[in-house]
């Protein structure tokens, strides 16, 4: 008989079939050749038992719609909101009443339509095609970020990147943009009188921290709603989940984001909040880094009206919150065609 025997056993040892190493019982290759050693195939562990998807709600009876996106479902009827996968109840769960009658909605659309020099007289040319009213989810969380950033000024650079930031910032009330640009304009005209009569700019190092607290909100759907640019929730006006708040001709979208993949979506939008904040103190940015720390996060559905129109054979459509009439995105021409 040539070669070693597939296993054979001295006293208690173990031996490969190939190239005669001796090997412990645990092992399965041979650490020498990689030869898989004889033996029973190991059993692999058992899966854990996954629930068949809910077609029904637990709590009142009524059928539930899920789709394969959904992650949170929330029964139309009765409120109650689980996780599909475990069927685990969801208890930070609140709303927003929607405070709009569809003519509000289109009106708003409209303004928001007209908005621009080269944009006035739109609205009058414009066809609404169609209105809904759709609840859509957002997860909410307190965050505390601190940022430490070191860099170098003198160039002026930092103070027009602020006054960029102030003009395009969406969650800035426009007071709060006035003050930002005000402060940039000011901030700029030192540094410009500083460097008057010098044949080079006064570039020093500068670091410092940066302390935000922020309610930052994040849609809580990766299909559809591309309309909704950003939501900043109105903690003031939420109010407990209730279903019967909910109009029965209004759309409703469940949940497709889990709790922490949302917490990693706003921690990368945070971090990117930081350090524009850092980039309108410094010219250039060597270092920053940012520490982030969470509280409880919170489900909401949010009322938001979907205004369609059609202009020069072109679809458009308007996202406006229904609790608070402002615009949170959608698209519009860039200028009056004439």
């Amino acid at each position: 008989m040539r070669g070693f025997p597939l296993l054979y056993l001295v006293g208690m040892a173990k031996y490969c079939h190939k190239c005669g190493r001796e090997l412990a019982d645990d092992m399965v290759f041979c650490p020498s050749c990689g030869t898989r050693a004889a033996g029973p195939a190991p059993i692999p562990p058992a899966k854990p038992a996954v629930k068949e998807l809910p077609t029904s709600c637990s709590r009142c009876g009524a059928p539930l719609g899920v789709s394969r996106e959904d992650v949170i479902i929330t029964c139309r009827y009765c409120g109650n909101t689980i996780l599909v996968a475990t069927h685990e109840e969801i208890k930070t769960h609140s709303m927003l009443e929607n405070q709009m009658h569809p003519q509000q909605a289109v009106e708003a659309a409209k303004d928001y339509m007209d908005r621009g020099i080269l944009r006035a007289g739109v609205s009058k040319e414009a066809r609404v095609t169609g209105l809904k009213l759709r609840y859509v989810p957002f997860w909410a969380f307190p965050v505390d970020a601190e940022t430490y950033y070191r860099g170098r000024k003198g160039l002026g650079v930092s103070e027009l990147r602020e006054m960029k930031h102030a003009v395009t910032d969406k969650k800035e009330s426009r007071w709060g943009k006035l003050g930002r640009f005000a402060k940039a304009a000011t901030e700029l005209a030192i540094e410009a009188a500083m460097a008057k009569g010098k044949k080079r700019p006064q570039v020093r190092t500068v670091s410092d921290y940066i302390s935000r607290h922020y309610n930052w909100t994040s849609l809580a759907r990766r299909t559809m709603l591309s309309d909704v640019n950003y939501y900043e929730v109105p903690l003031e006006r939420k109010v407990p989940f209730d279903a019967g708040r909910i109009p029965s001709d209004a759309e409703f979208f469940n949940t497709e984001l889990m709790l922490e993949e949302a917490k990693g979506r706003v921690r990368a939008e945070v971090e990117m909040k930081q350090r524009e904040l850092a980039s309108e103190e410094v010219d250039t940015v060597d270092e920053c880094n940012s520490t982030v720390r969470f509280g409880e996060g919170e489900l909401i559905h949010a009322p938001v009206w979907f205004v369609h129109y059609e202009l020069d054979e072109k679809d458009y459509a308007i996202a406006v919150d229904g609790s608070t009439g402002k615009i949170l995105g959608g698209g519009r021409p860039l200028f009056k065609v004439m």
